[in-house]
């Protein structure tokens, strides 16, 4: 993903390659041009279909571009980790210029998060990730559930509301102690509530 900065050296660098000027979104860069600065490259880039959103741009006008850029008055849309942010498009493609949130890899999740802004259902049904860097390797994060995995730490007032049946050997040999003893009545509970 990309930082402001980034951001703005990839729009100045898309500018002149894009050649479609008198585009749709020529009347809003007019406004922005009369009540920001003419020569402000949010302006520049808007007269030529391409939309920018950052944390830096106004909200009125990044919530412009997005609008924009989901109405089809814009072709192009230059982001920061804004797009996994809240920003909902209806993109066919993405491109993943940067490896680093915050100077922070990004981790598998993210990335996941990030490629599935493409390709759209509804709009567009098959969708394009251009990478810069390898994509992570990594794995989701492990979630254990001790009631079925039955870890060898697993709380032993845990395993007691475990029915017998699903109990494992390693749990059940655990629950003797408790079962066998004599000074309090252990009776497992067949319907909640009793």
């Amino acid at each position: 993903m990309l930082v402001p900065a980034s951001a703005t050296e990839v729009v100045q660098g898309l500018i002149p390659s894009v050649s479609v000027d008198g585009h749709v979104a020529s009347e809003a860069a007019g406004w922005v041009a009369e009540n920001y600065h003419p020569d402000w490259h949010f302006v520049k880039a808007l007269r030529k279909g391409i939309g920018v959103h950052h944390g830096r741009i106004p909200r009125a006008l990044a919530h412009y571009v997005v609008s924009a850029f989901n109405s089809d008055a814009i072709r192009f849309l230059v982001c920061t980790s804004t797009l996994i942010e809240g920003v909902n498009t209806k993109a066919k493609n993405v491109i993943i210029y940067d490896d680093k949130i915050n100077k922070k890899s990004i981790d598998f999740f993210t990335f996941n998060n990030i490629k599935g802004r493409s390709g759209r259902m509804g709009q567009h049904y098959i969708g394009h990730v251009y990478l810069f860097n390898p994509a992570p390797t990594d794995s989701l994060p492990f979630v254990d559930i001790p009631a079925f995995s039955q870890p060898a730490d697993a709380n032993a007032s845990l395993l007691l509301q475990i029915d017998q049946e699903d109990l494992s050997t390693m749990s059940k040999n655990r629950l003797q102690g408790y079962l066998k003893q004599e000074f309090l009545d252990y009776e497992p509970c067949s319907e909640f509530g009793h």
